[in-house]
């Protein structure tokens, strides 16, 4: 395919993954106060939360299965539909359950087209220019949560509920239009161009390692972003309050994604990808201590640039290391992964936050994104800690068996 073509194609995964993410990280901030009105519990919240990212995690798996036997514009555009009519009944529902429903097919929907999207870019990206590409079309997550939150926290403070659903639901018809234009055919049997050298399969203990480090990093962002809609209710922020946060993170993540991409592509990407979940650990922190607007604002930011940064330069990496065969099956899962962590994250987290209260629950995420951070520096890597212990006594021995050179005066004196 042509490199204009190439470009078209991925311009038009940008618009479906934009739409998508703009919708899902806008209203994430206020379903929690949506469901409280019609009668929610803490608890029951966090069980909203953590179904919805069950249907994700069950659209992912579909997808998988459903891009190996139908083209997948077919499959998009129905995701679409489905997800309009889902928006738009959502303003109109009076009974909790039935909140929960809605949602979880718009949410399955989305599972549909961000896996499509991170396969297609696997595809179509370049070796030498993979992260590059993977960080600009994870730019649809930052742009997406400035977008989605400048629209929601506006028309709810204007009109309610009600019109702002019906508002992204006309919104979401951008999918199946973008689908219109994509190249008609499956997925089946396509193949990542690039060498075939030095791929591990999903199988590998390193492809299952990546998975727990992407589990880790997950739990510890969502357990942020649900303590961040909790906190602020309990701390009577209003809900236009709550998805400024949407906003303000995602007009500062913008040009921190820009950069993190290119630079991966000539540092090593685990030592960035470890530096963001660093960000992670102190965004939790900070939820410990916040009080004011401008610390939920702060926390979100970080949270927000480990969540995209871990979602491009994760699935970057873990495209370097899959075979071309294998990279439909082994994206679907490390995707998989990403959301089923929401589902138990999202459950547990809610509960907790009622009995145990938040600030050990953040430090709790805090130590989870901590960990990821470790574990990423082990993973491929066999026999670490002996080379490490080796390479620490050669250099010892170098120092000590060293002879300084003798001055050819002394010599002559003695």
């Amino acid at each position: 395919m042509r490199l204009p073509a190439v470009n078209n194609q991925l311009m038009l995964v940008f618009s479906v993954n934009f739409v998508i993410l703009s919708i899902g990280m806008g209203l994430f901030p206020v379903l929690p106060l949506y469901a409280t009105d019609l009668g929610a519990s803490t608890t029951l919240v966090g069980i909203y939360l953590g179904l919805t990212y069950a249907s994700i995690t069950f659209g992912t798996l579909v997808f998988g299965w459903l891009a190996a036997r139908i083209p997948h514009r077919r499959i998009l555009a129905g995701a679409g539909l489905a997800g309009m009519v889902a928006l738009i009944l959502m303003g109109q529902v009076t009974n909790v359950w039935h909140l929960i429903l809605l949602t979880g097919i718009v949410w399955f929907a989305g599972g549909i087209g961000l896996s499509l999207g991170n396969v297609l870019t696997g595809m179509l990206a370049n070796k030498t220019h993979r992260g590059k590409s993977f960080s600009l079309m994870s730019l649809s997550m930052p742009l997406g949560s400035l977008a989605g939150g400048a629209v929601v926290s506006q028309i709810v403070a204007w009109k309610g509920y009600p019109l702002m659903f019906v508002v992204l639901g006309a919104s979401w018809l951008i999918i199946p239009l973008a689908a219109w234009k994509l190249e008609d055919c499956t997925l089946a049997g396509k193949r990542l161009a690039g060498n075939d050298s030095d791929r591990l399969s999903p199988m590998s203990s390193a492809f299952y390692a990546f998975a727990l480090v992407t589990l880790l990093s997950t739990v510890a962002t969502n357990i942020g972003r649900l303590g961040i809609s909790l906190a602020m209710h309990s701390l009577e922020f209003s809900a236009s309050d709550v998805a400024s946060t949407a906003t303000f993170s995602g007009l500062v993540s913008v040009p921190v994604v820009v950069l993190v991409g290119p630079i991966s592509d000539r540092l090593p990407r685990r030592h960035v990808l470890a530096f963001t979940y660093g960000l992670v650990v102190c965004g939790a922190l900070t939820l410990v201590v916040a009080t004011q607007l401008w610390h939920f604002w702060l926390a979100a930011t970080l949270l927000l640039v480990g969540r995209v940064v871990n979602s491009a330069l994760g699935a970057a990496l873990v495209t370097d290391f899959l075979r071309p065969e294998e990279l439909i099956r082994g994206l679907s899962r490390l995707n998989t992964v990403g959301w089923s962590g929401g589902v138990a994250t999202f459950t547990a987290g809610g509960i907790l936050f009622g009995r145990i209260g938040a600030a050990p629950v953040f430090v709790a995420a805090a130590v989870c994104a901590a960990v990821a951070a470790v574990q990423l520096e082990w993973v491929g890597r066999t026999f670490v800690p002996q080379e490490l212990v080796r390479n620490a006594v050669d250099d010892i021995k170098r120092i000590t068996q060293t002879r300084l050179p003798v001055r050819a005066d002394r010599k002559t004196k003695s």
